[in-house]
């Protein structure tokens, strides 16, 4: 996830650097600032799992995960390229844009480690406890609370 920050971090300093009227009023062919977010916020996602051609050890190519986005939003390709051409020569308001995408990136790696570090339930580690205390041996046949545990593995 680090990664993905990076290059919001990298794509900000690009766009720092040019000059662009920042008054000029959003055109209405481009994306909204707050759908540009969300749709940026799920390609650097993607960007970020990417090997290659491919999303992590997915047989989908890249294309299939793009075309998901625009399908999700209800947008092109066209449309993406012309509105990121557009906020990447007005820095403000890509930088506003950048900084709520490294947001979510940063609220979706905290809620990804949340649920990684489910609390196991009182009621299930004494369960666990009491089978243990019993002397289960690894050829004893195995109750139904530690099979599913093992299951749950």
């Amino acid at each position: 996830m680090n990664s993905i920050v990076k290059i919001g971090l990298i794509a900000l300093v690009v766009l720092a650097c040019s000059r662009t009227n920042e008054n000029e009023p959003v055109p209405d062919y481009i994306i909204d600032q707050q759908k540009m977010t969300k749709v940026m916020t799920d390609v650097l996602l993607i960007e970020g799992a990417r090997t290659g051609d491919g999303v992590l050890s997915d047989t989908l190519k890249l294309a299939s995960y793009y075309k998901t986005i625009w399908e999700k939003y209800q947008i092109t390709q066209a449309e993406f390229d012309t509105s990121f051409s557009w906020y990447s020569v007005h820095p403000k308001r890509s930088s506003e844009m950048f900084g709520e995408v490294i947001i979510n990136l940063q609220q979706i790696e905290v809620d990804l480690q949340k649920n990684a570090k489910k609390e196991v339930p009182e009621e299930l580690k004494e369960q666990v406890k009491e089978s243990i205390s019993q002397g289960l041996s690894k050829n004893a046949p195995k109750n139904s609370l530690l099979k599913k545990i093992e299951d749950e593995k």
